[in-house]
């Protein structure tokens, strides 16, 4: 998976694509509402899920959100009963915070995970040779490739 990055001030738009391929498989968003927090938001097309992706792309854009905005606490919302962004989430090492209303009039889960995060996946050198995340030039619109 490579990403596209693109920068908005305390947030960023990252996009999910394979190293061996030009597909665009899905998109993380980073956004930072407060000091050493922010939201993190995914998603997969419906084509690419299944096999990892989400895990691992969360796993990148966190550590960039540690390593790069000098983020602490990721929270992670999601509908009640959103079974598999549930599981991705406790995956990650996230525990459950709060629930809260949605815009649409359903409830939030709001789950936190303290970062960085403290594991790696057990086989993350034939991963990582897949998955990797590529910076865009500021206001280029376009990926680094």
């Amino acid at each position: 998976m490579s990403g596209f990055v693109e920068n908005h001030g305390h947030s960023s738009s990252l996009g999910i694509g394979r190293v061996d391929s030009p597909l665009l498989l899905g998109g993380v968003d980073l956004r930072a509402p407060e000091n050493e927090q922010l939201n993190l938001s995914y998603v997969v097309f419906p084509q690419f899920r299944r096999n990892g992706t989400a895990q691992k792309a969360c796993e990148l854009a966190l550590n960039y959100a540690s390593n790069s905005m000098g983020a602490r606490i990721a929270l992670i919302k999601m509908l009640v009963g959103n079974v598999s962004s549930l599981n991705l989430a406790l995956n990650l090492g996230a525990h459950y915070l709060r629930e809260e209303p949605s815009d649409a009039g359903g409830t939030f889960q709001v789950l936190g995970v303290k970062l960085p995060l403290p594991f790696s996946w057990p086989s993350a050198a034939p991963r990582q040779a897949i998955i990797q995340v590529i910076h865009a030039s500021p206001g280029s619109g376009t990926s680094g490739r």
